[in-house]
């Protein structure tokens, strides 16, 4: 079963902007945990995928966003691609 939420709650909430550019808008991407042996409950190494969100303009993850893992900000910015150097091989 759905929650519906109250329009008149939506009206009075905060928008949650971009830390870095003020853009409005947000995709779902993921970070990567990658767990030593040692600390991995099968005693094997493994890779562990964490659900957030960053700009869809610049591509920040905004602090609110990031795990609480005593990672900074700076540490998941993505590399921006120069779209005049892309090409498409097929």
């Amino acid at each position: 079963m759905t929650q519906q939420i109250d329009p008149v709650a939506l009206t009075n909430a905060t928008d949650i902007t971009c830390e870095s550019c003020g853009n409005y808008t947000f995709q779902p991407v993921f970070l990567f945990k990658r767990i030593s042996a040692l600390l991995s409950p099968d005693g094997r190494e493994g890779i562990v995928p964490i659900n957030t969100f960053c700009c869809v303009a610049c591509g920040w993850v905004n602090k609110v966003f990031q795990p609480a893992s005593g990672l900074v900000a700076q540490d998941y910015t993505p590399q921006q691609a120069d779209p005049s150097q892309l090409t498409l091989d097929l």
